[in-house]
């Protein structure tokens, strides 16, 4: 009898204990081997495409039933089994925590996945043929491409195209097509650029002094009249100087900003229909003449009358930039006052005047031709080289770093941004998320660059 108790009690003490073993709990806090587990995932850092191992239990085998996150956004499940799911990270996901849910059963797990962008050049137009075709975007030919503009209303870039006949054209759904030519009021149209509500596109015109030729020194077309209806806005004889190489309109109270060749900069004051000069000649000689070091060190004098330029303001639209090439290369900047319509404090901001293709800070840096400036939201910066072949980011604090493109390197090759080539960029402009759009003017084509 004693043995029989014996046995009994060895008995019950082993299933007591294989319980507990079933019953155990597991490391991340409560949850039991017969729920779901996620015990650990690899890599914890990487960008879109990057496939994630997940280990765990109770995974099941069904792709239909197995859901994955990564700060949010949904990552393309690519095989499960029980103690493994593996899913690719997808575009633009962020850093934030993976969550996987399997039926009902949802966990997430504590340690964030830290999400790194991977900046890459395309092409978006264009077949690198020297003419001027409409089509497909990509079967398509644009000849000469020089300034950008990015419509927010349409989702579609505007390209001012120099091949002679100046004409403006527009991507838009996969397709380009051509909407007018200029020349039947301008003769030299070299920038655009839209009006605040984005209804208006506006364009400067580069020989509006020839009064007979060029009558309008600014023209403009309308959204309403599908952006085909040219006509005059600004009389050439409203300006002392109407020799327009660049214009911007201020982001916050709709200001209308042209710089002439020679260094003047002018505000049209639409209720008075007048040009009020806010950057004066003397201003800008004052920091664009002087003696600079050349790249062997040889001093050079950086003066003369002209002067080519482009403008761009801040988010906020109280700095003012000025991109100057042939013969200063760099940017200016200037405070404005949105309540006395002034500008002030006119310095130098990123580049020393000397041609080169060097990063750093401030005046440390050099470029080489700069073309055209974007500003993003966050206040930065871009600038295409033209003789450089490469973009410049320039933060609001002044850091100017190569973005895209290899220094004085010509050619054409899309892929890795700082792998790319390019031949001659000249027009730029920020696009939707993380995109760039760039005239490449010589390989007559249009490039997107986006960070994925």
């Amino acid at each position: 009898m004693k043995n029989k108790l014996l046995y009994v009690g060895t008995f019950l003490l082993i299933a007591g204990l294989s319980a507990s073993c079933t019953e155990e709990k597991d490391w991340s806090g409560g949850l039991k081997n017969s729920d779901l587990v996620f015990q650990t995932y690899l890599p914890t850092e990487g960008a879109r495409g990057t496939v994630l191992s997940i280990r765990g239990n109770n995974f099941g085998e069904d792709v239909d039933q197995v859901q994955v996150w990564v700060n949010g956004k949904e990552a393309e499940v690519l095989s499960v089994a029980p103690t493994r799911i593996s899913a690719k990270v997808a575009e633009e996901s962020g850093s934030g925590v993976v969550k996987v849910r399997v039926g009902e059963r949802e966990y997430s797990y504590p340690t964030l996945f830290s999400y790194g962008y991977i900046r890459s050049v395309y092409t978006v137009a264009g077949n690198g043929q020297n003419v001027t075709t409409d089509g497909v975007s990509l079967q398509s030919s644009v000849q000469w491409p020089i300034i950008l503009a990015y419509d927010k209303t349409d989702d579609a870039l505007f390209i001012l195209q120099d091949e002679g006949e100046h004409r403006i054209r527009r991507i838009k759904n996969g397709k380009i097509e051509t909407l007018c030519s200029t020349t039947s009021l301008m003769n030299n149209v070299r920038s655009i650029c839209f009006s605040l509500t984005g209804d208006t596109l506006f364009m400067g015109s580069d020989n509006a002094n020839d009064l007979i030729k060029n009558p309008v020194a600014v023209g403009m077309v309308t959204r309403k009249g599908g952006f085909k209806d040219l006509q005059a806005y600004i009389a050439s004889t409203k300006f002392p100087n109407p020799h327009i190489n660049g214009i911007a309109v201020n982001p916050k109270d709709g200001s209308l900003f042209t710089y002439h060749w020679g260094r003047h900069v002018y505000r049209y004051n639409k209720a008075t229909e007048t040009c009020e000069y806010v950057i004066t000649k003397p201003e800008i000689d004052q920091l664009v003449k002087g003696l600079f070091p050349d790249a062997a060190g040889n001093l050079q004098n950086i003066g003369g009358d002209g002067g080519y330029g482009c403008l761009a303001f801040s988010p906020d639209g109280k700095t003012l930039y000025w991109g100057g090439r042939d013969p200063y290369q760099g940017v200016l900047k200037a405070d404005y006052d949105l309540v006395t319509k002034k500008c002030s404090n006119l310095t130098r901001f990123a580049g020393n005047g000397v041609w080169g293709v060097v990063d750093g800070q401030g005046t440390n840096a050099r470029m080489d031709q700069p073309a055209q400036i974007a500003v993003d939201g966050e206040g930065n910066l871009f600038v295409t080289t033209r003789y450089g072949r490469t973009v410049r980011k320039v933060t609001p604090a002044g850091n100017v770093s190569t973005y895209a493109g290899i220094g004085w390197t010509t050619g054409y090759v899309d892929g890795l941004a700082l792998s790319s080539k390019f031949n001659e960029p000249y027009g730029i402009a920020v696009g939707s998320g993380k995109s760039l759009y760039v005239s490449d003017c010589q390989n007559w084509r249009i490039r997107q660059i986006k960070e994925e």
